[in-house]
């Protein structure tokens, strides 16, 4: 689903492990407690959507747009969030064990 158009989509619950949603728009979408496992989210837009307690490890972020997002709760080990934006988004309880942070570090 690369170019996906998907703002404001109810997708809580999903599972969507592996999933290609590169490019994908997915601004205001509820990802409430999704798996998105290994997904390819490079270049998504993410603003404003609701991640709190996914599943996001292993997922490649490089370059996604999470301005806004809640992500309260989310697990993002072994993500790759290298020059995401995550400006003003909610990371209450993320875990990011092994994640590659927007500087290109890796959290411990």
């Amino acid at each position: 689903m690369v170019r996906a158009q998907l703002s404001q989509a109810e997708l809580s619950d999903i599972m969507a492990k592996g999933a290609i949603l590169t490019h994908a728009v997915l601004n205001r979408a509820n990802l409430n407690q999704a798996d998105l496992t290994l997904t390819r989210m490079n270049h998504a837009d993410l603003s404003r959507a609701n991640l709190s307690g996914a599943n996001l490890t292993d997922a490649d972020l490089v370059e996604a747009f999470f301005a806004r997002a809640n992500l309260m709760g989310a697990n993002l080990t072994n993500a790759n969030l290298t020059r995401a934006e995550l400006m003003s988004a909610n990371l209450a309880g993320v875990i990011l064990r092994g994640a590659t942070m927007p500087d290109g570090k890796v959290h411990r």
